[in-house]
């Protein structure tokens, strides 16, 4: 579904450019549209492979999680970009399963070569440094993705795995490892990290909200219909105390303490 896809590709630039609570808006409309019955499984799937990769660059591992249990269910519909290099051991990584991960990268590395897929060659290669159980594999995984990313001239394979990946860079860096590209990838971090606390900054409390999963969305709409927490638990059939820990959680996402606070927060970010 193409206004799916397009608010997806909406969602990632205004993360690059560093609005977190714009691109966690246009991703939760998002998630209202890939829920439509008219959405076909192979984009939904889609989808929900996006929001895994979302949800760990916006540092929301429950997100991650949640949405990489949506995807095992979508694997039969997955696009052969996503079968080839799964969101799924990204999230193995960021959720600190890298021994496992990297054994399957191993074999994955393999495969795409074989296949003359020289560009998720690249990708599998920096998420190998990422899951690497020592500095020294580390920095061999990511020297042969740095050279072949300058050769191509990728940016964003590196630069959207910003913090984890950049100590690494550095020490890259400091190795003589194609010197002016690492220095241009760490610079594309830099700002884009700026760019982060800037719009941190200038969000009610200073902080930027967390994206919402697709539960938390559900629980605003009942707090908006103005819903107590048990009647919440009872529309959902959940135990109260679940009920609660969901309000506290879209709350605390929204940087707020009220219903209220929450629902005009909501509101201003577009998501009601």
């Amino acid at each position: 579904m193409p206004r799916v896809a397009l608010s997806v590709c909406l969602a990632q630039t205004k993360l690059a450019e560093g609005d977190v609570p714009g691109a966690t808006a246009v991703m939760n409309k998002a998630d209202v549209l890939a829920r439509h019955n008219t959405v076909a499984p192979a984009f939904r799937a889609r989808h929900a492979a996006y929001r895994v990769m979302f949800a760990i660059r916006t540092n929301d591992l429950g997100a991650a999680a949640e949405w990489g249990k949506r995807l095992s269910e979508y694997s039969d519909d997955l696009a052969m970009e996503f079968q080839q290099v799964p969101p799924r051991l990204r999230l193995s990584i960021a959720l600190g399963q890298t021994a496992e991960a990297a054994q399957q990268l191993a074999a994955l590395h393999e495969k795409v070569t074989k296949a003359g897929a020289h560009g998720l060659g690249i990708t599998v290669r920096v998420y190998q440094a990422l899951a690497a159980g020592s500095t020294s594999e580390a920095l061999s995984f990511l020297s042969e993705a740095l050279r072949a990313g300058e050769a191509e001239g990728y940016i964003r394979t590196f630069a959207d795995e910003g913090k984890l990946l950049a100590p690494l860079l550095r020490q890259a860096l400091s190795r003589g490892v194609t010197p002016e590209y690492t220095a241009r990838l760490l610079n594309v971090i830099r700002d884009e990290e700026r760019q982060n606390r800037v719009a941190g900054k200038a969000s009610p409390g200073g902080q930027a909200p967390g994206p919402l999963s697709e539960r938390e969305l559900e629980i605003l709409r009942l707090v908006e219909a103005g819903l107590s927490n048990r009647q919440i638990a009872e529309r959902l059939v959940i135990t109260l105390a679940t009920a609660k820990t969901h309000v506290h959680n879209l709350s605390q996402k929204l940087n707020v303490r009220t219903r209220t606070q929450a629902l005009a927060r909501a509101r201003e970010l577009k998501l009601l």
